[in-house]
């Protein structure tokens, strides 16, 4: 299933998401897409922090994983430009089957 909304790949001290996502490809093995993307730069500190947006961002998924449910993706990285500079956020979601 692609997610179309919100959906949060880390939380507590780096908050990050992706939200708006339009997919240009989706397939077994990896998905990529054009996102905005958030991120908490926790400045000065990740709690007085909000989460700054970061849209025309690229998020590829990878990493399929097999669960009850049937397959998902365990692996998320996200291109996006901080200050003139390509950075690359990447989150690695639990590979436990979920229930």
């Amino acid at each position: 299933m692609r997610p179309t909304g919100l959906v949060v790949l880390s939380c507590a001290d780096a908050n990050s998401e992706i939200r708006d996502t339009h997919w240009r490809s989706w397939g077994l093995a990896s998905a990529v897409g054009t996102t905005e993307f958030g991120l908490n730069l926790c400045a000065p500190t990740c709690v007085a922090s909000k989460i700054t947006f970061f849209p025309n961002s690229t998020v590829r998924l990878t990493g399929v994983t097999t669960t009850k449910r049937g397959p998902r993706f365990s692996r998320a990285v996200v291109t996006y430009v901080l200050h003139g500079k390509k950075k690359m956020f990447t989150a690695h979601p639990p590979t436990t089957p979920m229930p």
